[in-house]
């Protein structure tokens, strides 16, 4: 099965290369179709009638100004009556395919994706929702949208082990979790 299928490709020739420029192409165009649904109720920024005529702003949402103004435009005032989508496998899936997309596009794709604010949408999704399938999924994403970051970092974790903070707080190393360089 393949995620999307566009007429000049056949779903048995897929791109082996680790960079799809159709990817990258598309991310711009969808990007906030999928974040859409991810956002919790609490975005929505409304005004209120006060008793004496006038109208005040009140936000409650979980973003930083400078958060809300990362994201796409269209998801940046959203209606008081937006609702976050409350099934978990169509959460799941569509963090899921978020992560085929930062995988497969390459670094422009997951610079986007940087810049668009999903980083802070998927924050707040890992927050908001207990189902393990969806945080999991949340994980893998900011996985790969903080891996440049992280290989940046002076002072991070320079053998290339992923830590795995443990409820003390102490970090384990896990075998399988060894980044192994190839070349």
């Amino acid at each position: 099965n393949t995620l999307l299928a566009l007429p000049s490709q056949s779903s048995t020739s897929a791109d082996p290369t680790p960079e799809n420029p159709t990817i990258a192409k598309l991310v711009p165009h969808i990007m906030a179709e999928m974040l859409l649904p991810l956002l919790p109720s609490e975005t929505s920024s409304t005004a209120n009638s006060t008793n004496d005529g006038s109208t005040t702003n009140s936000a409650s949402s979980p973003f930083s100004e400078e958060e809300i103004a990362l994201l796409p435009a269209e998801l940046q005032l959203l209606p008081p009556t937006h609702v976050q989508e409350n099934n978990t496998t169509v959460l799941t899936e569509i963090v899921e395919a978020l992560y085929l997309m930062l995988a497969r596009g390459g670094k422009e794709v997951v610079r986007f994706m940087k810049e668009g604010g999903s980083y802070a949408v998927l924050r707040e999704l890992h927050v908001g929702v207990e189902d393990e399938g969806v945080r999991g999924a949340c994980e893998r994403c900011v996985d790969l949208l903080m891996r440049e970051h992280d290989e940046k970092r002076e002072n991070g974790n320079a053998s290339g082990v992923i830590e795995d903070r443990g409820e003390n707080g102490e970090g384990e190393e896990d075998e399988d979790d060894r980044v192994v360089d190839v070349f």
